[in-house]
């Protein structure tokens, strides 16, 4: 009998041996798992784990809605593991697919004061809407423009190796290769530029030179949670 482990415990072995990765790199490292609460079968987390250069597992984020089909098999995460981290850069932050444009949650990171916003996308996007490249693009320029961070979008691939594990037939295998479906990874300034990509459905690396000083430049305009805020006419809170 084959077991396939689908999801992961945080911390776990699985999250070890990538907290040694992130050491042996000497990079912060941002990725998405299925999370599982120890000792629990069945439901998960969708989830984005961050590790810092030292290989310290610095904080997590559980997706706060699930988004369609994922419902099945995710919940909701909690409170407390939404909101900015601490880093020698500043306050950095991410969210996940579809709620990187839920402008509560966008607003609650600008409170905050991130600088560096990491943006976890899936592989596809149904057929509905726009191609995904220019749904993700949207998305990342829109949260620089509100937050004046930097926006790092990174979107999953899929190889010919998995398609055929997927076993999905003919009209599936011809969507996942459908490059209006898929791609998109991108990299966007503080003043909403795009400074790398988007990439397509191919597996590559973006780089972009961040100078942070360029979001404060940026406040000077308009500064959502600052000076361009009304916290007399609007309030917000967030439930940690």
């Amino acid at each position: 009998m084959t077991i396939f482990k689908n999801s992961v415990e945080i911390p776990g072995p699985e999250i070890n041996a990538l907290c040694a990765a992130a050491r042996d790199a000497n990079a912060y490292v941002v990725i998405g798992v299925c999370e599982k609460l120890p000792q629990t079968l069945g439901t998960m987390f969708n989830t984005q784990v961050w590790i810092d250069p030292d290989g310290q597992l610095i904080g997590k984020h559980q997706k706060i809605m699930p988004t369609v089909g994922e419902r099945l098999v995710h919940m909701g995460g909690f409170g407390d593991t939404f909101g900015a981290l601490q880093t020698e850069f500043g306050p950095v932050s991410g969210l996940i697919c579809g709620e990187n444009s839920n402008p509560l949650a966008v607003f609650g990171l600008t409170a905050e004061g991130t600088r560096i916003h990491v943006m976890s996308w899936p592989n596809h996007f149904p057929t509905s809407g726009d191609p995904m490249r220019n749904r993700v693009t949207i998305d990342s320029q829109a949260f620089a423009q509100m937050s004046k961070a930097y926006v790092v979008s990174a979107c999953g691939t899929v190889d010919e190796d998995m398609i055929k594990k997927l076993q999905v037939g003919p009209e599936g295998e011809q969507f996942l290769r459908n490059p209006d479906f898929c791609g998109g990874s991108v990299i966007v300034g503080p003043n909403s530029r795009i400074l790398a990509g988007p990439l397509g459905a191919e597996e590559n690396i973006l780089y972009a030179e961040c100078n942070l000083e360029a979001g404060i430049i940026m406040k000077l305009r308009h500064d959502f949670a600052g000076h361009y805020n009304r916290p007399d006419i609007f309030g917000f809170s967030v439930k940690e």
